[in-house]
């Protein structure tokens, strides 16, 4: 899948069914002990613009223990909901999933959702352009594949790109280049999609 290839999720994805299959069985595979709720059913006990979510999100699951009525979880799930939309709009299917703790309750950094059945990274950048390396760096510990939503309307795609081209040539780069990296540009109100090693 090269960048020049990257609107709609490419040919190598599952068709609907196998996809949803996909989710399904690789979202119970890794959290077997976890409930799982439709989006469409989730009510959040907090109020306002930060809580409301979108129309049509049947195609997003959410992990139970998520929904605990504290105004930050809350805040979080429904930012990541609103991200997960913009995937299941282009045919995928997209599974919340629970945070991690180790044995004395501490928070264990790892991926944030099950997309199509793989595990992606979710990173929503609203600052300047230096935030798009800084979390593409941070999204290298957690997941091979990152979602990186840019909110702010003045970066472009090829800002985006040129800056993700620079970080992998760095001399202290270290993330490897495994993976899929998709880009959700305001800009365009587009989503791209590409293999991060055909970026190097």
């Amino acid at each position: 899948m090269s960048e020049t290839e990257t609107e709609e999720m490419g040919n190598g994805w599952a068709e609907a069914k196998e996809r949803k299959d996909n989710a399904r069985k690789a979202a119970e595979n890794a959290f077997p002990h976890e409930k799982w709720e439709s989006a469409a059913s989730v009510e959040f006990r907090n109020k306002g613009r930060d809580f409301e979510l979108p129309c049509d999100i049947e195609s997003i699951k959410v992990a139970r223990s998520l929904l605990t009525g504290q105004k930050n979880d809350e805040r979080t799930l429904a930012k990541e909901i609103r991200q997960a939309k913009i995937l299941t709009d282009k045919g995928s299917y997209v599974y919340l999933l629970p945070k991690l703790v180790d044995a004395e309750g501490r928070h264990i950094s790892g991926p944030d959702a099950l997309v199509n059945g793989l595990f992606f990274e979710f990173k929503n950048i609203v600052g300047a352009l230096d935030r798009v390396e800084k979390q593409f760096r941070a999204s290298r510990t957690q997941s091979e594949n990152v979602f990186l939503k840019i909110d702010n309307p003045n970066i472009s795609r090829g800002d985006v790109m040129a800056r993700i081209r620079r970080t992998l040539r760095s001399i202290d780069y270290a993330g490897g280049t495994n993976g899929t990296l998709a880009v959700h540009v305001a800009q365009t109100r587009k989503t791209y999609f590409m293999r991060i090693k055909d970026l190097k």
